[in-house]
């Protein structure tokens, strides 16, 4: 190499939480609350593994029973499930976790 790629490289950027961080489900009280409105409801056991994980979508649809150690509060995310976009585009096909 002629130039150390080190010496043109730019830092990372500061990715530590500041007190204007607006971005949603970052206020663990908004969260509580999300998952008290939505008590009895069929999403809310996944909506809490989310909320409490920071899984990705594919990473929580892609669970299984035998991914969860109720015995030693572990969670093994060994799996995914993608829906490719020409299906998500389909008319009458609802994109999975969107807003109505």
């Amino acid at each position: 190499m002629r130039i150390n790629p080190c010496t043109v490289a730019k830092a990372p950027k500061d990715d530590s939480i500041e007190e204007r961080d607006s971005e949603p489900g970052t206020d663990p009280e908004a969260a509580r609350q999300f998952l008290v409105e939505g008590e009895g409801m069929t999403v809310r056991t996944i909506a809490a593994v989310a909320l409490g994980t920071g899984l990705r979508r594919s990473e929580l649809v892609g669970l299984k029973w035998g991914d969860v150690d109720f015995d030693a509060g572990n969670l093994h995310v060994v799996g995914r499930i993608t829906i490719p976009a020409e299906i998500l585009s389909r008319p009458g096909v609802s994109q999975p976790w969107s807003s109505p």
